[in-house]
């Protein structure tokens, strides 16, 4: 057997069969990268499937979820993690995944139920598959950085700072640095104030004379008529737009910062 392929016989075994405990960092990343993935699956829905073409209510459903996702961090997780080692299922960590898929469809529940009169069915096929997602992707992350993660070793101290920061760096690029970069996918799939970057970033450099089509190119349905003649204005936060066009060119435009 060659050497690289018992490194990756000697990789997969690790991951599979080493014992799991309960590490409140790596818990916390594994939420926080499952709390996302789960917003991803969200904001698909949003636009493909619920009909609505947009996301709605984006500060509130980035806070709760994110307020409920983390409280699972200090309650349920440790009783996964303590449940599972009691199971025969342990003997291979494939079986963890499928274990936090379970205990988010538990968590999910005993969280909502509040909000719907103490009957669970009410919640909708959406919200369980909800939770699927965001107990699979804790599952998987949780082992990956279970199995090839070591925050106890004082010499690996930029990987554990690296680590525990990544969140807060995250959320910085997604808010200061995405809509700039990214403004279509920042406009389509987000809202609020990194909705309003994205068109900032994309009005600043239009001029009179460029077609209404080019910016819905870049802003997906950011204007409904591109025919005839019309004009769009808004006043967000820290920016101001005034946009006339006729016949799908703009012969008017103004943008500023208001603060």
């Amino acid at each position: 057997m060659r050497q690289s392929e018992r490194c990756v016989l000697y990789l997969w075994d690790d991951f599979m069969h080493k014992k799991l405990t309960y590490d409140i960092p790596q818990a916390f990343v594994s939420m926080f990268i499952a709390w996302f993935t789960g917003y991803i699956y969200f904001a698909i829905h949003s636009v493909y499937f619920s009909g609505w073409g947009y996301i709605t209510d984006f500060s509130a459903i980035f806070f709760w979820t994110g307020l409920f996702t983390f409280i699972c961090v200090f309650t349920f997780v440790p009783l996964i993690i303590f449940l599972f080692r009691k199971t025969s299922l342990s003997r291979s960590n494939i079986f963890f995944p499928l274990f936090t898929i379970l205990f988010s469809q538990i968590a999910l529940t005993i969280l909502l139920l509040p909000f719907t009169d103490f009957q669970p069915f009410q919640m909708g096929f959406f919200y369980f598959v909800y939770a699927a997602v965001i107990g699979l992707a804790f599952g998987l992350f949780y082992l990956l950085f279970q199995s090839k993660l070591n925050l106890k070793d004082k010499k690996q101290w930029i990987k554990k700072t690296i680590f525990l920061f990544f969140p807060v760096l995250f959320l910085v690029f997604l808010f200061y640095v995405f809509p700039y970069v990214s403004p279509g996918l920042a406009y389509k799939y987000f809202g609020d104030s990194i909705q309003d970057k994205a068109i900032m970033s994309v009005l600043r450099k239009c001029k009179v004379g460029d077609t209404i089509q080019k910016i819905n190119c870049q802003l997906p349905n950011f204007a409904s008529n591109t025919r005839g003649k019309g004009m769009m204005s808004a006043s967000m936060d820290n920016f101001y737009y005034n946009i006339e066009f006729e016949n799908g060119k703009i012969t008017k435009l103004i943008t500023k910062d208001t603060k």
